[in-house]
């Protein structure tokens, strides 16, 4: 009897053991492929996400003006940890944390505290932009090398900002709005996408 009982428990814990492994290949297998072959990010974020669980809250709309309609970047608001992290790794060329105005109004900075980190992919060089930072959250300096998955700051709404989030922009060739190009393809695919930008 004590055998059978033994026996059952072992039984019990192979077959526990076999539903734990199986579970643990299914979340991998649902785990999103990173874009372009793009390792993963230090920090535990994975790489092309500014911040852990990005939720996409304004698209990219190009056009004259960095003002409605138009758009030089993708808003995104941080479901949970607000902590933003660098998309791509790069050098730190603006860690500019202040004063960072809480309001936008004429002459003022546009994107508030704001990090920009400069970075050579495929040939190009870009500048990522992370606007509307919370004051005296940089965690970064001017001159800084960066890894992707590196907090650089804390979501906020600095500048121009009707509530707490992220402005992600990509430039070309140059830190400016006006040279801005779509920052969908330096992106994990798999970040939440709004419905209203089509």
């Amino acid at each position: 009897m004590r055998r059978l009982a033994v026996g059952c428990g072992l039984a019990l814990v192979a077959v526990v053991a076999l539903l734990l492994l199986g579970m643990v290949a299914v979340i991998g297998a649902l785990l999103p492929s990173l874009p372009n072959g793009f390792s993963s990010a230090a920090g535990g974020v994975a790489a092309g996400r500014p911040c852990a669980h990005p939720l996409e809250t304004q698209g990219y709309r190009p056009g004259p003006g960095a003002f409605e309609p138009n758009h030089t970047g993708i808003d995104f608001v941080c479901l949970g940890d607000l902590t933003i992290v660098a998309v791509l790794p790069g050098t730190v060329v603006v860690a500019d944390d202040g004063p960072c105005p809480d309001t936008y109004a004429s002459g003022l900075r546009v994107f508030g505290c704001n990090v920009v980190v400069e970075t050579t992919l495929d040939g190009r060089e870009l500048f990522l932009r992370y606007g509307h930072l919370t004051q005296g959250s940089l965690d970064v300096l001017a001159g800084e090398r960066v890894q992707a998955g590196a907090a650089l700051g804390t979501e906020g709404a600095s500048g121009f900002a009707t509530g707490t989030h992220v402005h992600f922009e990509v430039d070309l060739g140059a830190p400016s709005t006006a040279d801005c190009i779509d920052p969908v393809p330096y992106l994990d695919p798999a970040i939440v996408r709004c419905p209203c930008n089509g």
